[in-house]
């Protein structure tokens, strides 16, 4: 059988390798119903969440380049960078991939070549530690709206919760 050369054939492909390559590793992993920008959503039990981007090429030479649609940076936004054709990946933040990549002139999307993804994001097992840490990150937790007395309210009742099906 030939492998597909449609390009959203392959992407999708690349995406659910992805996530299958997560969930694998212990993350939870969560997909948008509706794509503007941010194919998967990594969470962790305690309020921390990722947006991520998945972005595949048939990389050739280290001039290539990967494109993605100009972004707003976010602290929490990361974007996955997939080589097709030797299977590896890169996590790069959406800060690093902005500032270190090129505006076409057509001012919709960004470039940034192999070569510089290579130096500036992490690849593989460096690019999953690289996720733990961004989501152990204080910065990256979902805010709850309470003030400090309501909040500690919130996380009693939590902790009473947990010791009673503990007990269970």
């Amino acid at each position: 059988m030939e492998i597909t050369s449609d390009n959203t054939e392959m992407g999708k492909a690349v995406e659910h390798h992805i996530i299958s390559m997560l969930l694998k590793h212990g993350f939870d992993v969560y997909v948008p119903i509706i794509d503007k920008g941010t194919d998967l959503i990594v969470k962790d039990e305690n309020g921390g969440f990722i947006e991520i981007q998945v972005k595949s090429r048939r990389i050739n030479c280290d001039d290539d380049c990967f494109f993605i649609k100009d972004f707003e940076v976010r602290r929490n936004f990361l974007i996955i960078c997939h080589n097709w054709n030797e299977d590896k990946f890169f996590v790069i933040p959406s800060l690093i991939f902005h500032r270190h990549s090129k505006l076409q002139e057509n001012k919709t999307y960004r470039e940034l070549t192999y070569s510089k993804l290579k130096s500036k994001g992490c690849q593989e097992e460096k690019g999953l530690d690289f996720l733990r840490k961004a989501l152990e990150s204080k910065s990256n937790r979902v805010k709850l709206f309470l003030d400090e007395e309501d909040e500690e309210e919130v996380n009693a009742y939590i902790s009473s919760i947990k010791n009673e099906t503990q007990n269970c």
